[in-house]
């Protein structure tokens, strides 16, 4: 449990009654506002509920069938659009996967099953196809493939379609990977130590793959914004190099070798003023704080200016300062005018002296670059825009 205060209370365990628990999933199966844990248990087959109380702790145990071979994967979810929690469990041993749908008060019922054509290592839920129906994707561990297979909004399910992917894949992910409002499909492929990225044509079919390099073995993916830029990136984990690779999501996608930078003011980060957010009040003669995170060692800049929210789209992202009037350079490490470089924890706190003459209620923004000292001129990244409002 958190203890608000950026720390962890000591764990509590609890018993599955079952062995090998692999697949988690936390949804309200009895209908009483609070979340309940489902567990599938691989060796012993079986599948645990522990109700929640409501407080952060969980009753006892009670285990069920879930009607597949060793129980492996889970996934949940309103299947079938009547408000109430369901759930899909893979089957490591009879590679197949089956939909169970709750009734509101604790119990589930089997509704469907389907072939996936080989081992689930995981599952994940989504809407794929667009028509607002749950539909499941699978990482199957012998097969070396991403399997969709699709739900029909009342419980069925329809055959799986097979997406080659690497060797041993052992994790799938979905996600907007491109910006065009459809899931796109991640599969990490332990065997041929990689990642391959399936984008949505729209419809729940997907375009020729994309593969992405792990330097032993592609674990698993993590789609998320990691820079405020409202675009996603991924971060893969290699669990044998003990490495997380971090990629750029563009046309193609483009492996960094370092995250995206961003830029806060304040402690306060995304992209806020854009997009209805507020803007981050600084007071005027004060000494403002700048946190800009990118690449331990790279060069930054920062640069002040007028926003402009469509941006100007460039190799290492979207720079929101309009060029006229020119940006003032704030902190210009890239002309030599600070040492500014990034610390060996991938984050420069800065002070900021803010001039009393400014006018109570002037905006202004705030907007940084990175730059991997290893190459100036393509392994650079834009940093999310901030505009501050003086008070």
């Amino acid at each position: 449990m958190n203890d608000g205060a950026g720390g962890l209370l000591p764990s509590i365990n609890y018993p599955t009654g079952g062995n090998q628990p692999r697949g988690l999933g936390l949804l309200d199966a009895n209908g009483d506002g609070n979340l309940d844990a489902l567990v599938a248990n691989r060796s012993s087959g079986i599948l645990s509920l522990l109700l929640g109380n409501g407080n952060g702790t969980f009753q006892a145990a009670s285990t069920f069938q879930g009607n597949v071979s060793n129980e492996t994967a889970l996934a949940v979810g309103d299947a079938n659009g009547d408000g109430i929690a369901d759930f899909f469990v893979g089957g490591y041993s009879s590679s197949d996967v089956a939909l169970f749908l709750g009734d509101g008060v604790g119990g589930f019922y089997q509704s469907a099953t389907r072939s996936l054509g080989g081992q689930p290592w995981m599952i994940v839920a989504g809407d794929v196809d667009g028509d607002g129906n749950l539909d499941v994707a699978a990482a199957t561990a012998n097969g070396g493939d991403a399997v969709v297979v699709r739900g029909d909004g009342a419980g069925g399910l329809l055959p799986a379609a097979t997406y080659p992917a690497g060797s041993f894949s052992i994790a799938i992910d979905l996600g907007d990977v491109d910006g065009d409002g459809d899931l796109d499909m991640i599969a990490s492929n332990y065997g041929s130590a990689d990642f391959t990225v399936y984008r949505n044509l729209g419809n729940g079919t997907f375009a020729s793959p994309i593969t992405l390099s792990a330097p032993q073995a592609g674990s698993c993916m993590l789609v998320v914004d990691l820079n405020g830029d409202e675009k996603l990136e991924l971060v893969g984990v290699d669990e044998q190099a003990d490495v997380l690779l971090f990629f750029d999501v563009g046309e193609p996608l483009v492996q960094l070798g370092f995250p995206s930078a961003a830029l806060d003011v304040n402690g306060v980060g995304g992209a806020p003023g854009f997009l209805g957010q507020p803007n981050v009040p600084v007071t005027v003669g004060s000494v403002a704080t700048l946190g800009i995170g990118g690449h331990p060692g790279g060069q930054y800049a920062v640069a002040l200016g007028v926003a402009q929210p469509l941006g100007l789209p460039t190799s290492g992202g979207t720079f929101n300062l309009a060029l006229a009037p020119t940006p003032i350079p704030v902190l210009d490490g890239f002309n030599g005018l600070c040492p500014c470089t990034i610390p060996p924890t991938g984050q420069a706190m800065i002070p900021l002296q803010v001039p009393a003459f400014l006018p109570v209620g002037f905006t202004a923004t705030l907007q940084g670059a990175v730059a991997n000292p290893a190459n100036l001129v393509t392994g650079w990244s834009v940093t999310n825009p901030v505009r501050v409002v003086f008070n």
